[in-house]
């Protein structure tokens, strides 16, 4: 069983491999065949229809991508970026876009895949090198493109990606205006795969913040930090990692928001609480990791 959230929908897979997604529709990112929001989960027809299981499914922000157990891709939603690979700019229901996939990822404008033989596989917008091709070239079909070698996730942000392969390496491409990259500076954007770290465990992506975890438990983060996303108890953007906290077992960032679970249990949180997202009892941006569940 598995649980995913975008920007605006929700999707979730059961033990038995059956698709529930439910939000906004937009689109048509629930793949239902209308763009109707749903306020309760809905079981896609289309896919149980295959008789297939869903291993994942990654909700975008305006589509989703759900991989089924013979290492099928589907898509729907908005294709207006080309980030579901295939002709046409928007499916309300799935469609077949790509296959032998072992993992795919999306931010809604932008796609990759990881193959079952090891190639990487890219789609979408790429105005600021984040496929990482060492063009700006955005793409409408999957495209086989170069990467380090060994990928085995990647975390993507509103114009930049970030790569960690099986040695724990993290690589970054794409735009740098925030430090996004976390290569120490933040004039430029890079459209080729460029080394920002080793000893990863994790990498995690917001709209101009990222992070990773490290083998060590420790948590490091940069970038885009108007609202103290990055922890450190500033509002000052960081082109370079910066720890944030220690004892990490995981972590994840929103758009301007962060948290993490330390090893004993407990639940920080921090960055931008406009609408209570921090659940710390107030709306107040918190530029540190705050403590708010404890073991």
């Amino acid at each position: 069983a598995s649980f995913a959230t975008g920007e605006q929908h929700t999707a979730a897979i059961d033990e038995n491999g059956v698709l529930y997604i439910w939000g906004s529709n937009h689109s048509g990112r629930l793949g239902d065949g209308t763009t109707a929001g749903r306020t309760a989960p809905y079981q896609n027809a289309t896919l149980l229809a295959l008789g297939k299981k869903a291993v994942s499914a990654v909700p975008g922000m305006n589509c989703t991508l759900v991989l089924l157990e013979d290492g099928t891709l589907y898509g729907f939603g908005s294709n207006s970026k080309g980030q579901l690979g295939v002709e046409g700019s928007q499916f309300t229901l799935p469609v077949e876009v790509l296959t032998n996939v072992k993992a795919a990822f999306t931010n809604g404008e932008f796609s990759f895949a990881i193959k079952n033989d090891g190639t990487i596989w890219a789609t979408g917008s790429n105005k600021r090198g984040q496929l990482g091709t060492g063009d700006t070239e955005s793409l409408t079909a999957w495209t086989q493109v170069k990467a380090p070698e060994n990928v085995k996730t990647f975390a993507l942000g509103e114009e930049f990606s970030l790569a960690l392969t099986e040695d724990g390496t993290v690589w970054a491409a794409g735009s740098n205006k925030r430090g996004q990259l976390g290569l120490g500076v933040d004039d430029a954007s890079i459209s080729t795969w460029t080394k920002v770290a080793d000893g990863a465990e994790q990498i995690y992506a917001g709209v101009e913040t990222a992070g990773m975890l490290k083998e060590d438990g420790t948590l490091w983060l940069w970038g885009g930090n108007k609202y103290g996303q990055v922890g450190d108890g500033t509002t000052e953007n960081r082109s370079a990692p910066v720890q944030v906290l220690a004892d990490v077992q995981s972590a994840d960032i929103g758009d301007a928001h962060a948290a993490a679970l330390k090893k004993d249990g407990s639940i920080w949180v921090w960055g931008y609480n406009k609408y209570f997202q921090l659940c710390d009892g107030s709306n107040a941006d918190s530029l540190s990791p705050r403590q708010v569940v404890t073991h």
